[in-house]
């Protein structure tokens, strides 16, 4: 069964068509390595009358340890040969997470964090399961443990207690695991929280391994055939479209179970002999050293070749055979089965040495990031370099092809941000209460920056801006999140947070009622607000944000619409790192760009009293450069550096004062 959970993980993985469900080979891992781990621990229980928690932690350490060393560290090389650089620091702490099994919850958190949006496929992605799996080692034994002793206290039966156990945790784990896929796909995807009952499954097969030794060869062949239809379904039927792992997952789960149960007794049934030939077996005892050395390849041959087709992926897939055999032949099987090995205290040992060895390999990798070599007083003009007066002895070139120096470089650019992500004011998906971040405390305005990280990341800009105009400025933003009444989706689903959200700061905004408010988006299509139909449009959105708009302006408080940036086709930080010395190739057509500003632009007809800033001519000149006065220009998907911002508030200073003008004629006129 091995051989069919490898293939599928296998097939999947290089995008054959037919096989977009092919990640159920996880699960299936999930219900074998529960089997097979419980059905060893009761082994030792029934044969010794004792179970010895290091002789078992030392044959996982022996067995898994040394070859996930060679796959992290060949990882390493294909991440420091082939990815970008700018992803070095971030795949870098990825492997120092796989190495101590971590790398599950790592990879849970940046699901859900906006700032990674441009982060690629990690080469120890796959590393997840693996991490689930040995947290199981570790927590499943002291579980066992502790059932044995309330046995003996209580004076019940070690079935019964560890029984029990299995039933609550796997039945609390599948609770959750339902609850969390509708709530947080993206995490509970990781988790090992909502993987544990199929782990769960395969132990309490284990544990009833005795009742199923009296079923017929019939039933077995029964139960065989329809545990592969229900994988063979699951393969089909699912894709990566389907929320995972959820009620959905018992299918394979299921599906593996009855192949299990069909395994036991005497006799075997005609899926079982198919299961049973060579190729089979040998792909399945390979399977371990398969995964750990596939996915690294994958990656590393799409990121140097920009891309795989089908075939290309199977070819690679092929070739991964080869450090697979090579790490099972060389370093696990001799390892496993050395005589020193034995000992628990030599296994221990040895795991311990590769798994210090494996982060110091990830901490390596991010020590090979080349440092900065900006001198501490340049002084880089940015958009200065488009707009008179240029600050003295700064650069005059515009958008130069190979600058001598760019600020900030491309490897840091990810974290040239505004003050709001580190002040709490940019609220995460799930957070429903608007949090506020005030700058300067001014009795002669109040401004309000509202909206998603397209409008926060103005943040820097107008905190110059209200210091010069003697104006208290308060940011309140939420990642993904329009000012809008209309709603829209977050990967795929309804976001009700943002709903609940914009209600809250709506009203925020009119009990203060501030002398402006400044906003801005990145969200093009919306649904009308609580509409069954989730169909999205732009015409919905822009009726969205017009309405906001317009109750704010009923109210008397100005507002005004910083049009979206055009935003690029690739990430331009990878670009630029991959090509110092041609930076122009790195350019892209203003009339290719992407933005909501189309949407904004029809919103402002529809509430007319809106005023607007435009700052396209200052960001894309001509087209639309990487690199402007020596300053990097965006630092992630479409959003802009910090320190272009930056370069932008003299500009923004002097658009905003033109606001005001109209906005006091208009008041003179209204009176």
């Amino acid at each position: 069964m091995r051989a069919i959970a490898i293939l599928l993980v296998l097939l999947y993985h290089a995008n054959v068509p037919g096989f977009e469900g092919g990640y159920v080979g996880v699960d299936m891992f999930f219900v074998i390595s529960g089997f097979l781990i419980t059905g060893t621990m009761l082994r030792e229980i029934e044969t010794t009358n004792a179970f010895s928690l290091s002789r078992f932690w030392a044959r996982r350490a022996k067995r898994l340890l040394p070859a996930a060393f060679l796959a992290l560290a060949g990882s390493a090389v294909i991440t420091w040969l082939w990815l970008p650089v700018t992803q070095r620091e971030v795949f870098g702490g990825d492997i120092i997470a796989a190495s101590l099994y971590v790398v599950n919850w790592r990879l849970g958190d940046r699901s859900v964090d906006y700032l990674a949006e441009d982060v690629g496929s990690s080469p120890v992605q796959h590393f997840w399961s693996l991490a689930v799996e040995e947290q199981f080692y570790i927590a499943w034994p002291l579980f066992i443990v502790v059932a044995l002793l309330v046995a003996s206290r209580l004076r019940i039966s070690r079935t019964a207690a560890v029984t029990g156990v299995v039933l609550v945790a796997s039945g609390i784990s599948f609770w959750w695991s339902v609850t969390s896929t509708r709530t947080e796909p993206a995490v509970a995807f990781f988790s090992t929280l909502t993987r544990f009952w199929e782990l769960g499954i395969g132990a309490g097969l284990a544990l009833g391994a005795s009742m199923w030794t009296s079923l017929g060869l019939r039933q077995r062949a029964a139960l065989a055939w329809t545990g592969l239809a229900a994988i063979l379904y699951a393969t089909v039927g699912f894709d990566e479209s389907t929320a995972w792992p959820s009620w959905r997952a018992l299918v394979p789960v299921g599906g593996a179970a009855l192949l299990l149960v069909a395994g036991i007794g005497d006799g075997t049934t005609a899926p079982a002999r198919t299961l049973s030939i060579r190729p089979a077996v040998w792909i399945g005892g390979l399977s371990y050293s398969l995964y750990l050395w596939h996915w690294p390849l994958l990656v590393g041959f799409e990121s140097r070749f920009d891309g795989l087709t089908a075939p290309q992926a199977i070819g690679v897939v092929a070739l991964s055979f080869a450090p697979a055999i090579a790490a099972n032949r060389l370093v696990e099987n001799p390892l496993r089965f050395a005589r020193p090995m034995e000992r628990n205290a030599v296994a221990l040992g040895v795991g311990a040495v590769c798994v210090t060895a494996s982060v110091a390999v990830g901490a390596l990798l991010i020590r090979t990031i080349p440092p900065s070599d900006v001198p501490d007083d340049f002084v880089a003009a940015g958009a200065a370099a488009i707009t008179e007066p240029r600050p003295p002895g700064t650069p005059t070139n515009t958008t130069s092809t190979d600058p001598d120096y760019i600020t900030p470089d491309p490897v840091d650019a990810a974290d040239d941000l505004p003050d709001a992500y580190s002040n709490g004011c940019q609220v995460g998906f799930a957070d429903t209460e608007p949090r506020e971040c005030v700058y300067g405390d001014s009795s002669t305005g109040s401004v309000m920056l509202v909206g998603d990280s397209k409008a926060v990341q103005w943040e820097s800009a107008l905190q110059a801006v209200a210091s010069e105009l003697d104006w208290t400025l308060t940011t309140i933003g939420k990642s993904s999140c329009a000012f809008s009444e209309a709603d829209h989706l977050r990967q795929g689903e309804p976001y009700p947070e943002c709903r609940a959200w914009n209600d809250a700061v709506t009203a925020k905004i009119l009990d203060a009622h501030p002398d402006l408010v400044i906003v801005s988006s990145g969200v093009r299509a919306g649904y009308p607000k609580g509409a069954d139909d989730t169909e999205q449009s732009t015409g919905a959105m822009a009726r969205g944000y017009a309405d906001r708009w317009t109750e704010l302006i009923e109210a008397g408080i100005p507002v005004v619409v910083i049009l979206d940036n055009p935003g690029p086709d690739q990430p331009i930080p990878e670009c630029v790192a991959d090509n110092r010395t041609d930076i122009g190739s790195c350019a892209f057509m203003l009339e290719a760009a992407w933005s909501a500003a189309a949407t904004q632009r029809r919103a402002l007809e529809m509430s007319d009293d809106a005023h607007v800033i435009d700052m396209t001519a200052y960001i894309c000149p001509d087209d639309c450069p990487a690199v402007i006065g020596n300053v990097l220009v965006y630092r992630q998907g479409s959003h802009l550096t910090r320190t272009y911002i930056d370069s932008l508030a003299p500009v923004l200073a002097d658009q905003l004062k033109a606001v005001r003008e109209s906005i006091r004629d208009d008041a003179q006129q209204d009176s």
